[in-house]
């Protein structure tokens, strides 16, 4: 559910105005709606993208991170990332890393985080060669702590919870993604 929050917020006042879109809908459109993608230039439902990634996680070419891990324990997770990459343990780098992923630093920072350069490159082209009226928003999409997230309504929950269970946990046995990411972190050491 977070992950589908986190995209509507990611295109809020860049694909869209505020509230013009509601979380429902978005939901509705663009979480729901999809499945298997039409062509290589669509993206999958979300729970493709989970079928298809899980289907790698034994593949000690993948690394997988959660963003609630990051969260818990940023240092075990970037020492985690650190290591998968062959970079050698330099704990100044690992604590360099931390700080800068934090959400502190990039509200320090918001100008780095600033997304309307991408979204101006991404922009489809009209006939004329100009970009897209897309709303200009600020482009700055780090959320502040503390600042309420969208409510999805139980309608919706209950749709999530009923494709999880008919896409996902027929392919990877997880009856939802809580039990994901406890079978990935029991993996873990």
């Amino acid at each position: 559910m977070d992950a589908a929050v986190s995209f509507y917020n990611f295109f809020r006042d860049w694909m869209f105005e505020g509230d013009d879109i509601t979380i429902d809908d978005w939901m509705k459109w663009h979480v729901l709606a999809r499945d298997i993608p039409e062509s290589i230039m669509h993206y999958p439902s979300i729970f493709r993208f989970y079928e298809s990634w899980l289907m790698q996680r034994s593949n000690p070419n993948y690394l997988f991170v959660f963003y609630e891990d990051l969260l818990l324990n940023p240092v075990q997770e970037v020492k985690k990332i650190n290591s998968f990459m062959g970079l050698p343990d330099d704990e100044e780098r690992i604590q360099t890393a931390v700080r800068m992923s934090s959400r502190d630093f990039m509200l320090e920072h918001v100008e780095k985080f600033e997304e309307n350069r991408v979204r101006d490159i991404l922009a489809p082209k009209g006939p004329d060669g100009a970009a897209a009226n897309w709303s200009r928003g600020s482009g700055a999409k780090v959320v502040p702590a503390g600042k309420k997230k969208p409510d999805v309504s139980a309608e919706h929950r209950a749709q999530m919870d009923a494709e999880w269970k008919r896409l996902v946990e027929p392919v990877t046995g997880f009856k939802s993604y809580a039990d994901m990411l406890a079978d990935q972190r029991s993996l873990t050491p």
